[in-house]
């Protein structure tokens, strides 16, 4: 396994006036993204919120969003999970992105939510939730062992990385990358 540092990286532009461009995001983010973000207590998953529905109710549903809104669902599995279903299912007819942030991969329900996921953003994870997202996302490309020190590897490097699994892309193209622009051919 080797790590290849990509000469593109990802950049945060300003969008108001929007840019006519091939992809929404750039080459190394989906067009739209519908993203789990998953870490433990204490790694700052927390800290990426920008505004906060108190009640599920308040969630207007996808199809009365605005065009390229991003909607980000924080520690709510405990919640009624329909109305998250409903974006991770319909969120692209708008161009909607959607992140769900969690501590534990495993409770993010299946059906819905993690099957319609284009990409996984990990930091560091128990032993339970690495063989979960190993069974659903990798287990094609790579042995489990390949995969544990591929991730290892990655969180070693500080306590802010993480692991990104972009399910379009292919698997020595981008799909397994330590961060958003480092590559891992495997």
């Amino acid at each position: 396994m080797k790590f290849v540092d990509q000469q593109i990286k990802l950049t945060v532009e300003n969008i108001d006036p929007p840019t006519t461009r091939e992809s929404r995001h750039g080459a190394l983010l989906p067009n739209t993204c519908r993203a789990l973000v998953v870490g433990p207590s204490g790694c700052d998953v927390d800290g990426v919120q920008l505004f906060t529905f108190h009640e599920n109710d308040e969630v207007i549903p996808p199809e009365k969003a605005l065009p390229d809104s991003v909607f980000i669902f924080d520690d709510i599995l405990c919640e009624n999970q329909n109305i998250v279903r409903s974006y991770y299912t319909r969120c692209r007819h708008n161009n909607i992105d959607v992140f769900y942030l969690a501590q534990s991969f495993a409770r993010i329900p299946k059906q819905l939510i993690r099957d319609n996921s284009n990409m996984i953003i990990l930091f560091k994870q128990d032993e339970t939730n690495l063989k979960h997202v190993y069974m659903e996302h990798c287990s094609g490309d790579m042995n489990y062992p390949e995969f544990k020190e591929f991730c290892t590897l990655c969180w070693s490097k500080g306590r802010f990385n993480f692991v990104v699994i972009s399910k379009d892309c292919e698997r020595d193209n981008g799909r397994y990358r330590h961060g958003f622009d480092t590559f891992v051919v495997i």
